[in-house]
């Protein structure tokens, strides 16, 4: 039997004791890899602090001799992999930063990036509608509801894994971290069966290196197969992947998220069904800053919840449960965003313009963008900024580094929104988690990609 339980993190440790975390090896920012031809002396920052992170994960050569510890860190996976794979601890500002330099370099040398319309497109730059749409009368909501119920499937939670389907289980899941990990180094994965990787790997070689569960760890992969959902045997691997939630916080119900079971498909109508949310209930916005006490917000709430419901129903893999936890995100999230984080990369890509552009310093910057008065909800914090506090240009120097004047404006914009959510946004809900679960699973090959 494996050594330890599945979804235990047992961190490496440095000189005196003290655990790696955060950058895990001191980087170089200028260093360089010369591979004997002239690409270049100098290496991207991000690629360089990517290859020094990850210096610590190896795996043994192959049965074949070759060494996947051995790459160039040149050929190293493309951002959107990394983002999906790693966990919160991994992406610190200085990862981002280099993430983002990265970007600029490729836009920059992109000779195609002039066939692009330049428009920024953004589900935030509409404003909420007043019209709240249509009434739902209260039996309507009932049969409505009685309809998600009779989606719910109950799970066997009974029936537990043998010994043998429990050694298969351990060796499967091996082979999804060593695809993880092959990833993350720069390997393509894709003409790499399952049948060649055991030959390159096999079983024996990979028992005796406890299956690479030191790959789930506090300071590099985002997920794990979760210990107790690997006992069961009426659930699929999919079901049993489950994401780190670090501090506890970055996710709002994650122990409840794995309680649902759901399957690739519900997760899938579920990304379905928040972006109708976000649509088609765009208009609880207007009501928000009126807060929860009054009446008016209360008969709001409810026929927004009504709406929801019947959103729900349009999309077979969603019950009751799972739809009634998405609009109480749904409303968490709007309020949030509509009192805190609405428009606020508008309002930094404005002050960009000129701080960037025309030399302006950031007050200056700010309170030309203040006058406009274009961002009506972010006007109190430019206030208080103005007033003389600085909280709002500590943000924009995190959500800019990098971004420098060569940069279409159009790109420019959908990078400092792209800082935003990763560096702002601390919290998330199910629709996040849902969407980086289904990128692992389609990365390490767990199950199919999609086309949407």
């Amino acid at each position: 039997m494996p050594p330890r339980r599945e979804g235990s993190s047992r961190r490496r440790r440095g000189k005196g004791g003290e655990p790696f975390s955060g950058s895990l090896v001191e980087s170089d920012s200028s260093s360089s890899t010369n591979s004997g031809d002239d690409c270049g002396a100098s290496l991207p920052r991000y690629q360089s602090l990517l290859a020094s992170r990850l210096a610590y994960l190896q795996l043994p050569p192959s049965a074949d001799g070759d060494d996947p510890g051995s790459v160039n860190p040149r050929d190293l996976t493309p951002g959107e992999i990394v983002l999906a794979l790693t966990r919160r601890p991994f992406l610190d500002d200085e990862m981002l930063d280099a993430l983002v330099e990265y970007q600029v370099h490729k836009c920059l040398n992109d000779e195609t990036q002039g066939q692009d319309s330049g428009e920024f497109h953004s589900a935030d730059v509409a404003m909420a509608s007043a019209d709240s749409g249509d009434d739902i009368r209260d039996e309507d909501f009932h049969k409505d509801c009685e309809k998600m119920w009779s989606r719910k499937t109950p799970v066997d939670e009974h029936t537990k894994l043998d010994e043998q389907q429990h050694d298969e289980l351990y060796l499967r899941h091996a082979y999804f971290r060593i695809k993880a990990f092959l990833l993350l180094k720069g390997k393509t994965i894709d003409k790499l069966d399952d049948a060649a990787l055991e030959r390159k790997y096999p079983p024996n070689l990979v028992a005796e290196h406890s299956y690479f569960l030191d790959y789930e760890r506090d300071d590099a992969f985002g997920w794990y197969f979760d210990s107790n959902l690997c006992k069961l045997a009426s659930l699929t691997d999919y079901q049993r992947l489950v994401l780190f939630n670090d501090c506890g916080d970055e996710y709002d119900n994650c122990s409840r998220y794995r309680l649902f079971y759901n399957t690739p498909e519900t997760d899938r109508d579920y990304l379905l069904y928040w972006k109708a949310l976000t649509e088609q209930i765009k208009w609880i916005e207007a009501y928000i800053h009126r807060g929860k006490i009054s009446d008016e917000w209360e008969n709001k709430w409810m026929k927004a919840k009504y709406q929801a419901i019947r959103i729900a129903t349009d999309f077979d893999n969603i019950h009751l449960d799972l739809a009634s936890l998405g609009f109480l995100e749904f409303i968490w999230s709007t309020r949030i965003n509509v009192l805190l984080q609405k428009d606020l990369d508008g309002v930094f890509f404005e002050i960009w313009k000129l701080v960037i552009r025309d030399q302006v310093c950031f007050k200056e910057a700010l309170k030309q963008v203040y006058d406009l008065r274009k961002f009506p909800s972010q006007e109190l914090f430019m206030k208080v900024e103005l007033d003389g506090k600085f909280r709002m240009e500590k943000q924009f120097r995190r959500c800019t580094v990098g971004i420098t004047e060569e940069v279409p404006e159009y790109r420019a914009r959908e990078l400092i929104a792209q800082q935003v959510k990763n560096k702002l946004v601390l919290r998330h809900g199910y629709e996040q988690y849902a969407e980086k679960k289904l990128k692992v699973a389609e990365y390490i090959g767990l199950i199919r990609k999609t086309s949407t």
